[in-house]
This record gives C-alpha cells, structure tokens and sequence, in this order.
C-alpha cells in the first residue's frame, strides 16, 4: 500500500518476532523484503524510527550487509497502516519495508568456531562504522534491556520470583553485576 508493490498471496510468510509482526515478502518484479509492522510503543515513537533508519543508512554507506529501508511512494522511512493489533480495536501502526538479506540464524546451524569468528569479525565492523555515526538523538531511550537498568529492572521483578533460595540467587547475581560491571560500564564497548 505505501509502496505501490504487490506480491501473490504465496509470496508472503510470517517470520518469527519478539515483539513487532514481521514478513518475508516476496514482490512480483522478483525482490525480497521484509515487511514490518512495528509494535505500538515503536508505532507512536517517529522520531525513533527516522533514527533507526538514519542508523541503518549509515551502516549500508560504510558498506555492511544491513537491510535497507525502502523509501515510501511518499518518500518517507514508514507507512503509517490501520489494523486491529492482538484482537483489540484497530489503531495506527507503522510500518516499514527492508531489503531482504539473505542468509539463515545461527540457531539453524549452531555456534561454530568458524562462525562466531565470522560473527566477531562483522560486530567488529559494525562497531567501527558506528563511530562515525555521531549523535542521533531519537536513539537515546530508556529500555529495559539497557545494562545500565539492569539493577532496577532486576528489582522490579525479584518480588516475582516465588521460590526462595532462586531469588536469593537472582540477588546475589544483581549484587555481583552492581559492584563488578556497573563501575567498569563507561569502559565497555
């Protein structure tokens, strides 16, 4: 719809996802693309998207195989789209088309040495063409997964933990992260 492609019914197949519904897509002049609809945090947050896509242009232009984003008919990094999300009333989320990269998880083929060599050498990459970047600040943004919440995240969820001597681990684990990497984090990479 924001592209002005089509594909036949078999040329689309789900993909698994965490949190966002993606597509494999195949359109009908023979390219692939992933089609994603973001969740609805993502979907209100544009500012994030145009920097996710600011990030991902950079990292195309120092020459590493990311999936691009396919601009709009409008010219635009994302289509906003009406649909229903879980079953729940329909409301606006966005979405966006990538140029497919080929290539299959390591959890199909397992951690070879080979292939975490491989693995480190293209993070390697990537670590080197983010310091170019410079500042995007639309990437600047809480999220649980972020090391440096680590501790209040782990004490929003110790409570959770049922059995005793497992959230005495989980403790001792969040004790042992704040006092041994939590002060050497302005030094990681």
């Amino acid at each position: 719809q924001g592209w002005g492609l089509s594909a036949s019914r078999g040329a689309v197949r789900e993909l698994d996802s965490y949190d966002d519904c993606n597509f494999h897509v195949v359109v009908d002049d023979g390219r692939a693309f992933t089609l994603k609809f973001y969740n609805g945090v993502e979907s209100d947050a544009a500012a994030l998207l145009e920097g996710t896509a600011a990030l991902i242009a950079h990292l195309d232009a120092a020459g590493l195989a990311v999936p691009v984003v396919e601009p709009t008919l409008a010219g635009g990094s994302f289509h906003m789209h009406t649909c229903s999300v879980a079953g729940a009333a329909e409301r606006p989320v966005a979405a966006r088309l990538l140029r497919w990269v080929a290539g299959e998880t390591m959890a199909r083929h397992g951690a070879t040495p080979g292939l975490l060599y491989d693995m480190g050498a293209k993070l390697g990459a990537m670590q080197r063409a983010l310091q170019s970047l410079g500042d995007v600040p639309a990437l600047h943004r809480e999220h649980m997964w972020d090391m440096r919440n680590f501790t209040q995240v782990v004490d929003g969820f110790a409570g959770a933990v049922a059995e005793e001597d497992v959230r005495a681990c989980v403790a001792r684990a969040r004790d042992a992260f704040a006092a041994e990497v939590l002060p050497n984090a302005g030094r990681l990479r």
